[in-house]
């Protein structure tokens, strides 16, 4: 994870203060950052938490439904997008990832023909 600009701006200003770099590069490595640690995919993943949660509480199945639907798809994002960064051993990540959701879907599908 990659470090906020509120974590790196004091020793920014201490390396320009030591002469160590100047402000305007001081500036050009802080926009490389991210300026707040709450990502939009973190606050969806926690809109997606509340809503299996209120539609479980609600007795809703629908929200239940778009709540892990919502749940999957952020945490599929961030699987291709760490598999992508690992180019090296990425291969092998999609294969175990791809074997993984075989697996789930399989037993899911077990679990249906369980429980009618």
């Amino acid at each position: 994870m990659k470090p906020s600009q509120r974590s790196l701006k004091p020793h920014l200003s201490r390396w320009v203060q030591d002469n160590l770099i100047t402000q305007d590069q001081a500036n050009s490595i802080l926009l490389k950052y991210p300026t707040d640690s709450r990502s939009p995919a973190t606050i969806t993943f926690l809109l997606g938490l509340a809503a299996v949660f209120a539609g479980y509480k609600l007795h809703r199945r629908h929200l239940v439904t778009l709540g892990i639907i919502v749940e999957a798809i952020i945490i599929l994002s961030f699987y291709v997008r760490l598999a992508g960064s690992m180019l090296s051993t990425g291969m092998l990540f999609l294969s175990a990832g791809t074997l993984l959701l075989i697996v789930i879907f399989a037993l899911h599908k077990l679990q249906r023909t369980i429980l009618k």
